[in-house]
């Protein structure tokens, strides 16, 4: 009986061979850790993989200088003869990542279990740039906010790290040490995007690199680079580049000399793929920075994408998103305020003093008589003034509103996404639930962004 299993996983073995092609006894090394899947270096495979017919036809790898179908491109980098018009995105091999442009058509497929190829699925990436609409973006592109500096450009900058001189953003992308310290979060992810547009001239930003770029709501430090995939059939992360694909024309925009996805676009992949208050903070920060979206040509674009994928997840925070928010912080108390079960309060709302001082609060509730203030920490971390002169000028302010206002109330970042304090804040401002709580979006919310501020926080009251 033993002999006759072990047999029968021989023959299996034996098929599987003789259905991928490869005779009985010849079968090739593998490397233990792929280089195309993020892993490190191992044994060269026998056989590349398939993504040029000259490599594959080339006993051992070579430099692209020797390689006929490479050739300079006159902006520095090289691209693939049969494809002149595409700057390279990134191309990987299985032995490095000098391998620039796209494969051919059919290359990389997986083969099926009777040794065919699986037909090709067309992505965004894979088509030609010149096919996806480019617009002329409106916006200028935010800067780096620290030089950055290649390898060839600073001498052994390993000793430079280990003095504390250098930081290192991406495998051959340094930055100063001290300058690094001393961004925010957000900051040190644009300078995370601008280190892989430094090395990828043909990368599209998405999600939140886009986000970043344009001077949208970021959250902390994503750490990961989002771009649409030039040569990929799924999507993955190599590198620190998480790379996506879709079958749908994406709509592109050119700023500051960079090919990005739209402001749409990039409100749109967020509300499906992120936390619904953070897809809030987007939209928002969208409307705001572009007076020609409004939030009808948003929801549109969202229901009409190919995949469903998240479409109904974003139809929340598409269907509130507004231009009134001034803050994403603002945007998350909105969306906590409903996942409490309080009304909707109005915003921007303005008052006038018996003195002619005009006022104006960031939510109100007319028919309760109260006002409230999101105030960041921004406002008294100095860069404003004097922390007490902005203390005493609330006051006064505080004062001028409760002429008309029976209640003025304020709260931070850590009182909207530790929940119970804003609760509490509500309730002793006079206000009544009207719908029962949301308590799988507010516990959610805790563990997605509650660490992730959109500017610095003081530290919790019980800490």
């Amino acid at each position: 009986h033993d002999d006759r299993r072990a047999r029968t996983r021989r023959d299996r073995r034996v098929h599987s061979l003789i259905a991928r092609g490869v005779r009985r006894g010849s079968r090739p090394r593998t490397t233990p850790r792929d280089r195309s899947r993020g892993g490190g270096f191992g044994r060269r495979p026998l056989r590349p993989r398939l993504l040029c017919p000259e490599l594959c036809a080339s006993p051992a790898p070579q430099h692209p200088s020797a390689l006929p179908h490479l050739r300079e491109n006159p902006s520095g980098g090289r691209e693939l003869g049969q494809f002149p018009q595409l700057r390279p995105p990134v191309g990987f091999s299985r032995w490095g990542r000098w391998c620039a442009g796209p494969p051919p058509q059919g290359a990389g497929r997986r083969r099926g279990p009777t040794g065919r190829r699986s037909p090709a699925r067309e992505t965004a990436g894979g088509r030609d740039r010149g096919r996806m609409p480019i617009v002329e973006g409106a916006l200028a592109a935010r800067p780096s906010p620290v030089p950055l500096f290649r390898t060839e450009e600073v001498p052994h900058p390993e000793r430079a790290i280990a003095r504390g001189e250098l930081q290192r953003v991406r495998a051959g992308v340094y930055v100063p040490a001290g300058a690094w310290a001393q961004l925010a979060p957000w900051d040190r992810y644009l300078a995370r995007v601008h280190a892989a547009l430094l090395q990828h001239p043909g990368l599209i930003p998405t999600h939140e690199s886009a986000a970043a770029l344009y001077g949208a709501a970021v959250f902390g430090d994503p750490l990961v680079v989002h771009a649409l995939a030039a040569s990929r059939t799924s999507s993955r992360l190599v590198g620190g580049i998480r790379w996506h694909t879709t079958t749908d024309e994406r709509e592109l925009a050119e700023i500051g000399g960079f090919t990005v996805s739209s402001l749409a676009e990039c409100a749109v992949d967020l509300a499906r793929a992120r936390h619904p208050a953070i897809g809030l903070a987007v939209a928002d920060s969208a409307l705001r920075l572009d007076s020609a979206l409004d939030r009808a040509g948003v929801e549109r674009l969202n229901e009409a994408r190919a995949s469903t994928r998240g479409r109904r997840l974003a139809r929340w925070p598409l269907s509130r998103a507004t231009s009134s928010s001034e803050t994403p912080f603002e945007s998350v108390s909105r969306a906590v305020i409903e996942w409490l079960g309080y009304p909707a309060p109005e915003l921007q709302r303005t008052s006038m003093s018996s003195s002619g001082i005009e006022d104006r609060a960031d939510f109100a509730w007319p028919i309760e008589s109260v006002l409230a203030e999101a105030d960041g920490d921004l406002k008294y971390d100095g860069r404003f003034g004097d922390p007490r002169t902005l203390l005493r000028r609330q006051a006064a302010r505080d004062t001028r509103l409760r002429e008309q206002w029976r209640v003025v109330v304020h709260w931070g970042w850590t009182e909207a996404t530790t929940i119970s304090p804003l609760r509490g804040i509500l309730r002793g401002a006079g206000l009544r639930p009207c719908a029962p709580e949301n308590a799988a979006a507010l516990l959610s919310l805790k563990r997605a962004i509650a660490s992730r501020a959109p500017h610095p926080t003081s530290p919790t009251p019980d800490a």
